[in-house]
């Protein structure tokens, strides 16, 4: 049976850690890359998902390459992929002198979530196959295969899909991820509520989003509303941004609502997309679909996983809507990496701690352009080679 993502969330208490990273290798093993050309400055690669799609990566080689040059995977929602698209990864790989490996992942109305996830996976497995090991020579007669360390990054909905790879792949050998950093990711979609749902009044609007406006392009339009007019249109049924690897928050916590109900994501669809005849007898049939639940903390990494919590970086907007889920993020990471540290080796110290997770503050939305891009590449060409 082919697993995806939301058949985790329902999974996720019957489930230990290393069974559920088997289940999803168990459905990645298919991807490869079937077409490969060069421009003037990347390399574009088509890497297959599953047996009918493909996924476009584009490989931006280190200025200074060495045998150990680490790979930085940077993550891009739909946009037309040109030449013109590529100076951010150039500047990036010049900062950090690493390879930069863009992945171009599917996400629309119509090829909602999973499918950014298993772009993503597909890439990631291809990077690591043929990036992240390099064969050494010993002497005529032997090589060893050495790894290079992984860092990933992306803003908004890229950061969502950058933090859930990051943890979820962080085994500390065989090109794991050692490094992420983020800009206003979305991890919790689930803290999202209609306006009056909670009595607590939507985040001020900075501009509204508009329908041709592609997911990761809807950067001035944080606001509450239209982050929420984007989930309806992202995820077909509200369980789906109830899975972990949609709400990477949700592996260190339960959410601290009950299961949206259909009927929220149908008004907020109706105030994008106008209502539609059988609306009304669909919000009538889900109001029963409510499940209550409690937040509670989760152990993640669990004990006795092969996984390490990475280096990991949130850039935050003071003006941003989602500054606050960035900020709990940061705090369950280091509650987290204190725990499995002194599980370890006896404890890390505050300071330790706050080196390896690390929240950056911006002024207003706190979005990347080049000079951050650049700021980020000094920052993973340090991580990187520890």
């Amino acid at each position: 049976m082919r697993c995806t993502p939301t058949c985790f969330r329902a999974l996720f208490q019957h489930l230990d850690l290393k069974s559920r990273c088997s289940c999803i290798r168990l459905q990645r093993r298919s991807s490869s890359s079937s077409a490969i050309s060069t421009q003037t400055d990347a390399t574009r690669v088509n890497v297959k998902v599953g047996l009918e799609s493909s996924v476009p990566l584009s490989i931006h080689h280190a200025p200074r390459p060495t045998s150990q040059t680490p790979v930085i995977i940077y993550l891009i929602g739909p946009r037309p992929v040109e030449p013109s698209t590529f100076p951010s990864l150039s500047a990036l790989a010049l900062a950090s002198n690493a390879t930069v490996v863009g992945i171009h992942y599917r996400l629309s109305t119509k090829q909602s979530y999973p499918t950014p996830v298993h772009d993503v996976l597909a890439g990631f497995d291809w990077v690591q196959k043929h990036l992240a090991r390099v064969a050494v020579q010993i002497d005529r007669a032997e090589h060893s295969v050495e790894t290079a360390n992984v860092g990933v990054c992306g803003e908004l909905v890229s950061g969502s899909l950058a933090t859930m790879l990051a943890l979820t792949e962080c085994r500390p050998t065989n090109g794991g991820v050692k490094a992420a950093a983020v800009g206003n990711a979305i991890v919790d979609w689930t803290s999202l509520f209609p306006a009056g749902d909670n009595g607590i009044p939507p985040a001020v609007s900075y501009r509204e989003a508009t329908p041709e406006r592609s997911p990761n392009q809807c950067g001035p339009s944080l606001s509450h509303d239209s982050l929420l007019r984007l989930r309806s249109r992202l995820f077909t049924r509200p369980e789906k941004y109830f899975d972990p690897f949609a709400s990477p928050l949700l592996f260190f916590r339960t959410p601290g609502c009950d299961l949206t109900s259909p009927v929220d994501d149908i008004h907020a669809r109706q105030a994008f997309d106008g209502p539609s005849a059988d609306d009304s007898t669909t919000a009538h049939d889900a109001s029963s679909a409510e499940i209550q639940k409690r937040r509670s903390p989760r152990k993640y990494p669990p004990r006795g996983s092969e996984l390490r919590l990475p280096y990991m970086r949130f850039d935050v907007g003071i003006e941003s809507s989602v500054r606050e889920q960035g900020e709990d993020m940061v705090e369950v990471l280091s509650k987290s990496a204190k725990h499995w540290e002194d599980d370890l080796s006896g404890g890390l110290d505050r300071e330790a701690v706050s080196k390896r997770i690390q929240l950056v503050e911006r002024n207003g939305l706190g979005l990347w352009g080049d000079d951050e891009l650049r700021e980020l590449g000094t920052w993973f060409g340090d991580v990187l080679r520890k």
